[in-house]
């Protein structure tokens, strides 16, 4: 019998203050010398990682282990000196992720004070569903990152997601989660990107809102990104699907706090 083990890289770079010396290293060791790439195993059974670096070299890690239609998300940390944290479920409701396909995995980012904000897609098992496909399921852990609180399902007026669901954090303690839906059997063409905003670190959150172009429409079985710069503008990039054959990559950007968005094929 076969066995698979996931493996993930990490980029440690001098320039953040997060290096290790590396095997042989000596010290006085110029910087340039350390900068590489680590590759190292996830927990056993683990698949589909994303990983967020902090400033203080800490490296915050989610994953999928589990039956792909109803497993489990986790998460751990790896200290700027190497050693990783146990790892703590992330779902409080077992088997209520799905990770089908290379799209639909855990995303997740760190806020200000530490607080890590990890969003996935629901399965079967997930409650309360939305009208429609998967849940967008959200969880936020405690600064110390030890425990998280109860999953809740963003997607409440819209429906669910089909494609991934994405999640950025913003300086001042804003949240943002976005997803693609559109009514149950339309067509690409008219499916549309959605997005709830958090102003208090993910305590709570605003209803969803459509923020794409309707003539843009988006690609259901597709991934997405969220992202917030230094100046605190928010950043979608998703795949479009115009008159259901133009599939362009698509970047919204918004630079009044998630309220509008300009974009850009």
């Amino acid at each position: 019998m076969m066995t698979r083990a996931l493996v993930f890289a990490v980029a440690i770079g001098a320039g953040s203050g997060c290096a290790a010396p590396a095997a042989g290293d000596r010290d006085g060791a110029d910087s340039a010398s350390r900068d590489r790439v680590v590759v190292e195993r996830l927990p056993p059974g683990g698949i589909g990682p994303q990983a967020a670096a902090g400033p203080d070299g800490t490296v915050h890690v989610v994953y999928f282990a589990g039956d792909a239609m109803a497993g489990d998300v986790f998460y751990l940390r790896r200290q700027a000196e190497g050693a990783y944290t146990t790892p703590v479920r992330v779902n409080s409701q077992p088997g209520s992720a799905i990770v089908a396909g290379t799209i639909r995995g855990p995303q997740l980012a760190v806020g200000p004070g530490g607080a890590v904000h990890v969003v996935w897609n629901g399965s079967n098992r997930a409650r309360p569903r939305p009208r429609a496909f998967m849940p967008v399921l959200y969880a936020r852990s405690n600064e110390a990152g030890d425990r998280f609180g109860e999953q809740r399902n963003l997607a409440v007026t819209a429906n669910g997601a089909d494609g991934g669901s994405t999640v950025a954090a913003a300086p001042d303690g804003r949240v943002y989660v976005a997803w693609h839906t559109g009514d149950e059997g339309v067509s690409d063409a008219r499916r549309g990107v959605y997005l709830v905003r958090s102003t208090d670190e993910g305590r709570t959150f605003g209803d969803e809102a459509r923020v794409s172009p309707g003539a843009l429409g988006a690609c259901a079985c597709c991934s997405m990104r969220a992202f917030v710069d230094r100046q605190g503008a928010v950043h979608l990039l998703y795949r479009a699907a115009a008159d259901d054959i133009n599939r362009d990559t698509v970047l919204l950007t918004s630079t009044d706090r998630g309220a509008t968005f300009a974009a850009v094929r």
